[in-house]
């Protein structure tokens, strides 16, 4: 229905690489789910938001980073 109205779509509750492969098979690039990766804590998604930031400032990425986020 997505694709009909030109909207894009995200697959939520992809669990298992059976249900992956299938919406890749029916066209679907974007997806979500424990597949990928199961929900954490905010502290530890805050850590690793941090850890990203210092990575990319180190690759000189700062303006990038300031426009995103």
């Amino acid at each position: 229905m997505g694709r009909s109205l030109g909207i894009g779509v995200v697959a939520e509750g992809v669990e298992t690489e059976a249900q992956r492969r299938f919406l890749i098979e029916e066209g679907c690039t974007e997806m979500q789910g424990d597949l990928f990766g199961k929900p954490q804590p905010v502290a530890q998604l805050a850590a690793l938001m941090a850890g990203e930031r210092a990575f990319a400032e180190d690759r000189g990425e700062t303006g990038r980073l300031a426009a995103n986020g």
